[in-house]
């Protein structure tokens, strides 16, 4: 089986996604100055007046990096301008911290107008990160501090061996992301942390797409913002990919439960999709398994302060097609391994090797097909359910059809 070729893909939607800035961006053709200094700028962080307002060339002052351009960029931004980032490569040091305190009683007297905020990138906008720590920061304090929404497009971030996570969201709610790329980092490619109704539209990690040298340890990771009952829920991952880093994982839910994955790509990877502790109801629709060394999909459940058994209930993975050979010390292993899972459903699609270990109960099989190779399909003794199974041959034609398992 082989999939799209997703480079070309990306490509072909990165520069569809540009149409229509590029004449925005341009700076207008006159004697300085061009653009007077607006309520949400000052005027001391205002340096190349040919350029309007929000755009980051206008607050570069000729330092060496774009450290302090995109710290006033920041600044601006943070007053409700929207801003923009022409085609480059933009090297820096820190980045700013792009968090905004959500007020809920914006806009009544006494407080600040309400603001959604927007930064936009030409597509080839690259902010080269050059120091340590995260490239991109957008942090709450934790404890269910939540930011303003954002929105955030076509914007390519690349670090160093230095760099830990690519793009850091903590606190970020109900906001849209769209064609971030993320190169070259250690840590996560995208660390979102209590992420509450976001959008996050052809995000990715790919070394298809750009041959990063240095890679993360996770691709995409939801977790909690330090205080487990702050986690990641109800966001939706639209066309997003992590490949091309054999050894690392390509998404971890370490605490997040009602997230939608769909049309993603996890391959090349050590573990597709990992799945921890009381992570719930996350479904996965239409999802790509593929080349991947030791698992597509593992839910592992965990333990809770006391030692006792924590599961993952309720996942839920439709027509994915899950066709890695992985292997262990040479081995041929499992590509889905349910431990600590309950009532995990899995619902068309193509499966290889499916593992029930002891404490799995209740999985449900619906019309799905299975590897017609022998010792292949569902093995383990965790407790199912299956209507509609099949089994098939390496071209996908259906050679068996499987006994409902009531």
């Amino acid at each position: 089986m082989q999939r799209r070729d997703l480079s070309k893909a990306l490509l072909f939607a990165s520069a569809s996604g540009a149409a229509g800035l590029t004449q925005t961006a341009q700076a207008q053709t006159c004697n300085p100055p061009c653009y007077p200094v607006i309520a949400g700028e000052n005027a001391a962080n205002v340096f190349q007046t040919q350029y309007p307002p929000g755009d980051i060339r206008r607050y570069f002052g000729g330092e060496t990096d774009w450290t302090a351009a995109l710290a006033r960029l920041c600044d601006v931004w943070k007053h409700g301008l929207a801003c923009f980032i022409p085609a480059g490569t933009y090297p820096y040091t820190t980045s700013p911290q792009w968090f905004v305190l959500k007020d809920p009683s914006c806009g009544t007297s006494g407080h600040s107008a309400c603001v959604a905020l927007q930064l936009t990138g030409e597509r080839g906008a690259i902010l080269q990160h050059t120091g340590s720590g995260p490239a991109f920061t957008i942090s709450s304090a934790g404890n269910g501090a939540t930011c303003v929404p954002v929105s955030i497009s076509n914007i390519i971030i690349s670090g160093n061996a230095n760099t830990t996570d690519g793009f850091y969201a903590q606190g970020v709610n109900h906001s849209y992301f769209r064609m971030i790329e993320v190169r070259n980092c250690t840590g996560k490619a995208f660390n979102i942390r209590f992420g509450v109704g976001n959008q996050f539209d052809t995000c990715f990690f790919s070394t298809n797409v750009f041959p990063s040298t240095i890679n993360p340890a996770q691709g995409f990771c939801l977790d909690h913002d330090g205080n487990p009952g702050y986690y990641t829920t109800t966001c939706t991952f639209t066309n997003c990919v992590a490949e091309g880093f054999l050894g690392m994982i390509g998404c971890e839910i370490a605490k997040g439960s009602s997230n939608m994955f769909l049309g993603c790509s996890f391959e090349a990877v050590g573990i597709g999709v990992n799945i921890d502790n009381a992570s719930m109801n996350n479904k996965f629709d239409t999802c790509w398994f593929e080349a991947n060394a030791l698992a597509d999909v593992r839910i592992l459940g965990g333990l809770d302060g006391a030692g006792h058994d924590v599961f993952s209930v309720g996942n839920a993975f439709i027509n994915c097609n899950s066709i890695s050979t992985p292997t262990d010390s040479g081995n041929a292993v499992p590509n889905i391994s349910i431990a600590k899972g309950q009532a995990t459903l899995f619902q068309g699609g193509f499966l290889r090797w499916v593992s029930l270990q002891s404490v799995s109960r209740d999985t449900l099989f619906l019309g799905t097909v299975f590897s017609n190779a022998t010792g292949l399909g569902i093995t383990g003794v965790g407790s199912y359910k299956m209507i509609g199974g099949t089994k098939a041959d390496t071209s996908g034609f259906v050679t068996t059809t499987l006994a409902n398992v009531p």
